[in-house]
């Protein structure tokens, strides 16, 4: 819990944060849902610039250390298939690197469409599908240098088991024509896409500048 801190791993620092920050929108006491909150760190980021935020996610653990960093935010442990909350109650929703967490990807696409106001937004994280097909996408020669991304079996979607500074996940790849399907056929305008690069003068970054990390989706509810 204590891998992210305050400012986030490298990909999130350097890569995704700038993109998703650049995307929201003025707080103004707006009642933000962060699905798959984590141990609280981007929470924190919305609620100082002006965000009502709640908080979910199914691990326990994160819940209690989201509220101990953050007492004034609302941490609930809970699922994105099932959310505990009435249609229509929020103004935005982030999904930050956690829809590749999603089992069934319909049923949270449904849920979150479902409590997110008219005009609110959805703004979406997730690892580029590019470099899901594999656990690890890189080919490397005796070296250790990276040669190329190797993509196959593109469009099936499958779990993998992966473990990450120590801890055991599960990630779905899906291939990006899913995701935007997910939204174009749930009354969603894609207002924004994009694959960030790293920002400018960033150290160790010469992989990401050749295959992209991650991709952002801004989606309206019309």
């Amino acid at each position: 819990m204590d891998a992210q801190g305050e400012r986030g791993d490298w990909t999130r620092r350097w890569v995704m944060d700038p993109a998703m920050l650049a995307q929201l929108p003025a707080g103004k006491g707006q009642k933000v849902l962060d699905v798959g909150c984590g141990e609280g760190r981007f929470g924190r980021i919305l609620r100082d610039k002006g965000f009502k935020v709640t908080g979910i996610d199914p691990v326990a653990a994160f819940i209690y250390r989201a509220r101990e960093d953050d007492p004034i935010s609302d941490y609930q442990i809970g699922d994105v298939e099932n959310l505990a909350y009435g249609d229509n109650s929020f103004d935005g929703l982030v999904s930050y690197l956690t829809i590749i967490d999603f089992p069934n990807l319909d049923k949270a696409m449904d849920e979150m469409v479902r409590v997110l106001k008219p005009g609110g937004w959805l703004l979406v994280a997730q690892i580029t599908p590019f470099t899901t097909t594999r656990p690890n996408p890189w080919i490397e020669d005796e070296t250790g240098q990276r040669l190329h991304v190797a993509v196959d079996n593109y469009f099936d979607e499958v779990g993998q088991p992966l473990e990450w500074r120590g801890i055991k996940i599960f990630n779905y790849h899906r291939p990006m024509s899913r995701y935007l399907q997910a939204g174009l056929t749930r009354g969603l305008a894609l207002d924004w896409f994009d694959e960030p690069k790293p920002i400018s003068g960033t150290p160790n970054s010469d992989h990401y500048m050749r295959v992209p990390y991650g991709m952002l989706l801004k989606w309206r509810k019309l």
